[in-house]
C-alpha cells in the first residue's frame, strides 16, 4: 500500500461518495423508505442485501438501554425523547431507554463501567473516543460482544455496505478477528468540509497581490500584511497568521508530512512503498521547522500561536488583526459575519489552495472514515434487536435521513428525488444556526449514522455556493490519514508505553525548535532521542498493524 496507492483509494471512495450522494441520494432507485409517525411500512429492500421488515418488534415488549453522550444542542437532550427518536421507536418497535451525559462526564463515566464489567452495563454503548482501542481489551475480555455473526444474521445494511466498502470493515476489525463496534461513518462530510487555509481577500486586493500558491508566495503575503497595514490601523497590530499549536503544522504538509493532528488524523505516520514512516523524523521536516522558525522570527505566525486556543485565535479574527488562519470551510461565513457585524464591511476571508511546497507537494490531510464507535454489552438480553437497531441507524437509508436530514416535511423535503432542507433550517426565523435546528429534533445524534456528502453540501452550499466552488476544486488535494487500526492487547499496552514519554519529547521540541528556544543544529540529536525512547519499536508495531489491515482489504 504506496502513498500513492492510499491517495488512489481517497480518490476512488471521494468518486463514489460523489456519485453515491449527489447524484442518485433520491434511493428511488436503490430502495423503498417512507418516513411517517407510525409503523405502517413493513418492509424496506436495500440494494445488495435482505429485506429489513420493520417493525422489529410488534407488540413493544422490547426496551433498549441506549448509553451516548448527550445532544450538543443542550436545550434537546436525548432524554426528552426527541421528535425523531419517537418516529424511529414506532418505525422500529424498539423502546429506547437513555443513559446519557456531557461529554466529559460521560467519558469518565464509562470507562469506569467497562472497567468493572458486571451486568449494568447497558445494551448498547458509546464507547469513550481515548478507549477505542479498548474495543479489543474489553472485547476479548468479553465485556462488549463480537458483532460479526449478528451483522450476518440481522444487519442487512452493513453487510452490503461492507461488501460495497471493504475499507470500512476492515477499521472495525480487531486482531483476533473479530469485530467488536459499530462506528459513524464521517467519510462522505470529509470530501466536503475539511480543514482548509483561508485568508482575507480584501486584504490581499488593498495590497494588490495575488492569492498565495507556493509557500514562497505565502511568506511574500504573510510579510505585506505585518508590513503595509492591511487593515487601516495605523498601527503595527496585524497578526499575519494565527492558529493554535497544532495549526502551525499544518504548513509542514507542503513538505509531505502528515501532520494533523485533530480527530481521527494520523499526527507524523504515512506510507511509502508499503512502509510505515514516520514523518516527524524526515529530512523534509527539518526543512520544514526551518521555514516556520524563519516565519516565527520575523513575526509572521503569531507568537502566541503555543498558547493560542479557539477562542483565542477568533477573538483575534474578530478585532480584524488576523490576516490569514486554518479552519473547517462551514466556519468562514461565521468570521466574516462576525468582522462585518463590527463595521468591517468589506470583510472577505476566502479558502484557497494548500501551499505548494519546494518540490510541488500539495495535499490536505483528510481525517479517517469512521468516528465514534459503539458496542453491545456481552450481558445484553436482546443482542438481535441492539444489532436490528444499529444496523438501521447507521446504515440503512432511512437511518441515514433521520441522522442526516430530520424530519420529512419539518427540517427537509424531497423535490425531484433530492432531499433540502427547509428555510426553517437555513434561515431559521429565530436565528437558530442550522446544526442546531436540527439538532434539537435529534438530527446530527450521537449514535452511529453515515454522513452523506449531500447532507453537509445542502447545509453549506445552498446559502454559501462560493464554498461549493472551492470545496470541489480543492478535492484534487485531499491525501488519506494513516488507517485508525484498532491494536492487539499488547500492542496497546506498548503503544501506551512508549508514546507518553516519547510525544511529550516531541512536542516540546517541536517547539522550541519554530521559537528558536533550541537550534535545529540539534534536530539530528533530536532524532536519535526519539529512537532511544522506541520509536523503532513503535514503527514496527505500526508496521504490524498496517500489513495485517492490508490482509483484510483483500
Amino acid at each position: 500500500m504506496m502513498k500513492k496507492t492510499n491517495r488512489i483509494i481517497g480518490v476512488i471512495i471521494c468518486l463514489l461518495m460523489i456519485l453515491g450522494a449527489f447524484s442518485a441520494c433520491d434511493r428511488s432507485g436503490s430502495a423503498q423508505t417512507t418516513q411517517t409517525t407510525t409503523a405502517t411500512t413493513r418492509t424496506t429492500t436495500t440494494a445488495g442485501s435482505a429485506e429489513m421488515k420493520l417493525p422489529f418488534v410488534e407488540d413493544g415488549s422490547v426496551t433498549l438501554s441506549v448509553a451516548i453522550v448527550d445532544n450538543w444542542y443542550a436545550p434537546a437532550s436525548y432524554a426528552g425523547n426527541l421528535p425523531i427518536f419517537v418516529q424511529i421507536q414506532e418505525r422500529t418497535g424498539i423502546k429506547i431507554e437513555w443513559e446519557v451525559a456531557g461529554y466529559e462526564q460521560y467519558s469518565t463515566m464509562m470507562k469506569t463501567r467497562l472497567a468493572v464489567g458486571g451486568d449494568d452495563l447497558p445494551d448498547i454503548l458509546h464507547l469513550p473516543d481515548d478507549v477505542q482501542d479498548g474495543a479489543v481489551k474489553y472485547g476479548m475480555a468479553g465485556v462488549i460482544q463480537p458483532l460479526e455473526g449478528l451483522i450476518e444474521k440481522f444487519g442487512p445494511n452493513l453487510t452490503r455496505l461492507y461488501e460495497e466498502q471493504p475499507l470500512l470493515k476492515a477499521l472495525t476489525y480487531a486482531p483476533d478477528g473479530h469485530s467488536y463496534v459499530v462506528a459513524q461513518n464521517v467519510q462522505g462530510g470529509n470530501y466536503v468540509n475539511y480543514l482548509n487555509f483561508v485568508i482575507r481577500k480584501d486584504w490581499l486586493d488593498k495590497l494588490s497581490l495575488s492569492e498565495p500558491v507556493t509557500i514562497d508566495d505565502w511568506a511574500n503575503v504573510l510579510r505585506a500584511f505585518k508590513e503595509k497595514d492591511p487593515n487601516g490601523s495605523n498601527t503595527a497590530d496585524e497578526v499575519p497568521f494565527t492558529g493554535v499549536d497544532y495549526q502551525i503544522l499544518f504548513f509542514t504538509q507542503a513538505w509531505g508530512i502528515n501532520s494533523v493532528n485533530v480527530g481521527g488524523y494520523s499526527f507524523g505516520w504515512d506510507i511509502k512503498d508499503d512502509k510505515v514512516v514516520y514523518g516527524f523524523t524526515s529530512p523534509e521536516f527539518k526543512e520544514a521547522l526551518t521555514w516556520l522558525n524563519k516565519m516565527y522570527d520575523e513575526g509572521l505566525i503569531d507568537n502566541e500561536f503555543p498558547t493560542n486556543d479557539g477562542d483565542k485565535v477568533r477573538a483575534k479574527i474578530n478585532r480584524n488583526i488576523a490576516g490569514a488562519s486554518l479552519t473547517f470551510l462551514s466556519n468562514i461565513p461565521s468570521f466574516n459575519g462576525s468582522l462585518q457585524a463590527s463595521d468591517v464591511d468589506d470583510a472577505n476571508f476566502i479558502a484557497v489552495a494548500p501551499p505548494k511546497g519546494p518540490s510541488g507537494i500539495q495535499q490536505i490531510e483528510v481525517r479517517s472514515p469512521l468516528s465514534w464507535t459503539f458496542g453491545i454489552s456481552s450481558k445484553s438480553k436482546y443482542p438481535e434487536y441492539a444489532i436490528k437497531l444499529l444496523d438501521y441507524l447507521a446504515a440503512s437509508p432511512e437511518g441515514t435521513d433521520y441522522g442526516m436530514f430530520g424530519i420529512l416535511g419539518e427540517t427537509y423535503v424531497i423535490e425531484n428525488g433530492a432531499r433540502k432542507y427547509t428555510d426553517n433550517v437555513l434561515r431559521n426565523p429565530e436565528g437558530k444556526g442550522a446544526f442546531d435546528v436540527l439538532r434539537a429534533v435529534g438530527a446530527y445524534h450521537n449514535l452511529p449514522y453515515t454522513q452523506t456528502a449531500e447532507s453537509v453540501a445542502a447545509v453549506l452550499f445552498d446559502v454559501y455556493p462560493e464554498l461549493k466552488i472551492i470545496s470541489e476544486s480543492n478535492r484534487k488535494y485531499l491525501v488519506d490519514a494513516f488507517p485508525s487500526i484498532l491494536p492487539t492487547e499488547d500492542e496497546s499496552e506498548a503503544i501506551a508505553r512508549i508514546s507518553t514519554d516519547l510525544n511529550t519529547y516531541k512536542d516540546e521540541m517541536i517547539m522550541k525548535f519554530i521559537i528558536g528556544t533550541e537550534n535545529l543544529d540539534k534536530y539530528d540529536e533530536y532524532v536519535k532521542n526519539l529512537k532511544s525512547m522506541g520509536l523503532d519499536e513503535l514503527i514496527s508495531i505500526k508496521q504490524a498493524q498496517l500489513d495485517r489491515f492490508s490482509k483484510n482489504l483483500k
